[in-house]
């Protein structure tokens, strides 16, 4: 036996090298006799699907092709075992529940462990595959059905991976070695296939024993990036404080020692910025994923709740974490993180809208809007149109159904063309004719307006589409943060955010404050029911408006995120005209400007925030004509020194609070109710009572991206697009939530959407309870 072993090993490798040699030539020669793969029909009135199978190596040499067959299988053939168990035990039960639930039972019964095999349907069971097609250039190749196939590479390197560490050592164990993934199992030649299996993506992961989610191979160090979120997410669980962890970190290193763990946060976030995290159909797929889903990177492996775990220590502590592993040396995209974190953030409330929407038949624009509409915008895909299609299973049916016809339209061309200079005539139109079908749908399928503040800032300059200005273009990202109603994410909120209402009567759960409810004092326009009527072709729409005042002052931009160059606003300073307003007493300012700051016209957070006790310290910005024009300096870290030694806490001026001071230097000067921005907070070294709240300075730097602080005609203050200009038009809209900006056009009575705008007293229907007393009136609108 000895001997026998001895010899091979020495002639092992040779021999399996001549079996994967032979394995692509037979494979190879198949091919030119049918060089097309044949797809059998997919009936979906039986409920019918493709699977692939995925069969066991002949070698243990990685270069063996994988080896894989299609079969249709139906998901209506539910296994008679699993048929009983399900009737008795868990009928009711969530689907991931259910499935532990099965598990656990054949765990416990041999003979059914034998029957079955753990597989809910007769022929088995599957998993479904979440991961990114990549470039079609980049190709890759796998045996299917005895013919060599070729296939995006990282469609070869997501079935390698689940064959090497799960297919046979475990998944076979439980009678599932079936995969879906959607490159193989959706002819992609057929567009008429394709559009029936896109429709039942939601279906179809929903209903997959587990959801396995390939991020690629090793690389960049993603072996250290696996080892700390399982570590990450370890500690975190027993305890461990990463907030305060992170800011001593930050606070020891700054001197330039090493920090220990740099290159793990270093290979962390470049894991976090992978193509994968962009693309948009995972949206849908992540919404059917359980937090215990795989997340294979190269040989690593992880869980998805894990991953989120570390996504959340990340994001409460940015400002720390690019102090210790600066992106911009590792020449990370902020984009490309942030949608990471907004996707890992969103996924609970993804699951929470898959499970109530199927039988849901009113939907709030809210619901919409966050996450499923914010996450479209910031995911990427080959065609622009399916920013719409790839979310479409996961909206309700009152969206969905008005949409599906496009499906079948979808340009033939599209087969050679992707990128954006390559679109022809007709891709273009029909990009178009499906970004404004959308906005109806939505507009229709709510009854509100809120949909025409989905649009990037610069939307009328960037976008090469043509549209309304009332129809968001999809291709550009959302670029506006903070919490306005109906609006973006927030990341911030701690505790319960989401709560459901017994008065919802089935409809989606909504978020609980600040202006969800359409009910009078929590909407500006007191949640009174639009009244809408489209024009010429859907191009237009009427409704209508009350005109509460035209944009006066403008403050300075705040640079968090480069203004566009095309922006043709004022850039700098523009006082306003009066200092004249409806505020009488310098305690009703400091109110009004912290309603604005904080975008919390019900003051659920006004009362408590010490934003305004922090002492100015701008010592150094105020010796100059632009107060903005100058960062830190030594005077600065004197102060900070000086309000250290009287009680303030060092490891505030770590977090962001270094944004919210960035910030504030810029407003310094803008004059609100007859006096600078800056004299509203204390001079000279203070002591500390109380900590102004980290959320605060998160919130305040949100709301201020992209926008700038404004006061109208009448006095009131406000934030508004930072593409405003003075003497644009602020209105309340019937079935807008909040006041909008709209610039009327020089030839005709039409009006453009410039975006939304928070003006304080005026988000609770105060302008309606105007119209009711006479004050004001109805003004019919044209929206172009």
């Amino acid at each position: 036996m000895e001997t026998l072993g001895r010899i091979l090993s020495l002639f092992g490798k040779p021999f399996s090298l001549c079996i994967v040699f032979g394995l692509r030539l037979i494979a190879g020669f198949r091919r030119l006799t049918r060089p097309k793969y044949q797809y059998q029909y997919c009936d979906t009135s039986k409920n019918q699907i493709r699977v692939v199978r995925i069969f066991d190596p002949y070698t243990s040499l990685s270069c063996e092709p994988v080896r894989c067959s299609i079969r249709t299988v139906s998901l209506d053939d539910w296994h008679a075992d699993y048929r009983a168990w399900e009737d008795e035990n868990g009928a009711n039960l969530p689907i991931r529940e259910k499935l532990d639930g099965w598990q656990l039972a054949v765990d416990k019964d041999p003979e059914l462990k034998q029957r079955t095999g753990y597989g809910r349907f007769r022929w088995s069971d599957y998993v479904a595959v979440s991961y990114t097609w990549g470039s079609v250039t980049q190709k890759g190749s796998i045996i299917l059905d005895g013919r060599l196939h070729s296939v995006p590479k990282t469609v070869e390197l997501a079935l390698r991976s689940w064959r090497a560490q799960f297919g046979k050592a475990k998944a076979a164990k439980r009678g599932i070695c079936l995969v879906w993934l959607d490159y193989l199992c959706i002819d992609q030649e057929d567009m008429d296939d394709k559009a029936r299996q896109l429709l039942r993506m939601q279906t179809i992961y929903r209903l997959s024993y587990t959801v396995v989610i390939h991020l690629g191979a090793d690389s960049d160090k993603s072996n250290l990036a696996i080892d700390l979120i399982n570590k990450i997410a370890w500690n975190y669980n027993q305890g461990f404080d990463y907030n305060r962890f992170l800011v001593r970190s930050a606070a020891t290193h700054s001197d330039g020692s090493r920090f220990a763990e740099k290159k793990s946060y270093a290979a962390l976030r470049k894991l976090f910025g992978r193509p994968y995290w962009r693309r948009l159909w995972i949206i849908q797929e992540l919404s059917m994923a359980s937090d215990l889903s795989l997340v294979i990177c190269g040989n690593r492996h992880t869980a998805l709740q894990a991953v989120r775990i570390a996504a959340k220590v990340l994001m409460e502590n940015t400002i720390a974490v690019d102090l210790l592993v600066p992106g911009e040396q590792l020449g990370l995209c902020i984009e490309d993180q942030q949608a990471t974190i907004a996707l890992l953030w969103w996924i609970g409330r993804l699951r929470e809208q898959a499970i109530l929407w199927p039988e849901a038949t009113s939907v709030t624009y809210f619901d919409v809007r966050s996450p499923a509409l914010s996450l479209a915008q910031w995911g990427k895909a080959t065609y622009d149109y399916d920013r719409v299609f790839g979310i479409l299973s996961l909206l309700p049916k009152p969206i969905s159904q008005p949409m599906e016809y496009l499906l079948a339209e979808i340009p033939p061309s599209d087969k050679r063309h992707s990128s954006t200079s390559e679109r022809t005539p007709e891709q273009i139109e029909f990009i178009r004719k499906v970004f404004a079908k959308f906005a109806v749908a939505i507009i229709r399928g709510t009854g509100d307006l809120d949909v025409i503040f989905a649009r990037n800032t610069f939307q009328s300059h960037l976008s090469t589409l043509r549209l309304p200005s009332w129809v968001t273009d999809l291709t550009l990202v959302s670029d506006r943060g903070g919490v306005v109603p109906n609006l973006e994410w927030h990341f911030a909120c701690h505790g319960k955010l989401w709560e459901s209402h017994e008065e919802n009567q089935g409809r989606p759960l909504t978020v609980s404050k600040p202006w969800d409810a359409t009910l009078e004092g929590r909407r500006a326009d007191g949640g009174r029911r639009a009244i809408i009527e489209f024009l010429e072709h859907e191009t237009l729409f009427g409704c209508k408006g009350i005109m509460i005042g035209r944009v006066d002052g403008i403050a300075p931009e705040y640079p968090l995120q480069d203004s566009h160059p095309e922006n043709k606003g004022p850039r700098g300073l523009v006082q306003p005209q009066t200092d004249e307003g409806p505020y009488q007493t310098a305690e009703e300012i400091k109110w009004a400007l912290l309603r604005t700051l904080l975008f919390d016209p019900l003051e659920e957070s006004v009362r408590t925030s010490l934003v305004l006790t922090v002492p100015w310290f701008g010592a150094e910005a105020d010796e100059l004509s632009d107060p903005a024009g100058t960062c830190y300096g030594p005077k600065s870290f004197e102060f900070m020194a000086e309000l250290i030694a009287k009680g303030w806490d060092g490891q505030m001026f770590l977090g962001f609070f270094l944004a919210f001071e960035q910030m504030r230097r810029h407003l310094a000067l803008y004059r609100l109710g007859g006096k600078p921005f800056k004299e509203f907070f204390p001079t000279g070294v203070q002591a500390c009572s109380e900590r102004p709240a980290e959320n605060d300075f998160i919130q305040i730097t949100a709301n201020l991206t992209n926008r700038r602080f404004v006061t109208t005609s009448t006095g009131h203050f406000g934030m508004a697009p930072s593409v405003v200009r003075p003497g644009d038009r602020i209105f309340v809209i019937v079935g807008c939530s909040i006041p909008v900006i709209l610039r009327k056009q020089e030839d005709r009575d039409e009006y453009e959407v410039v975006g939304e705008c928070y003006v304080d007293g005026f988000m609770k229907g105060e302008a309606m309870h105007d119209l009711d007393s006479g004050k004001h009136e109805l003004m019919d609108l044209i929206i172009c």
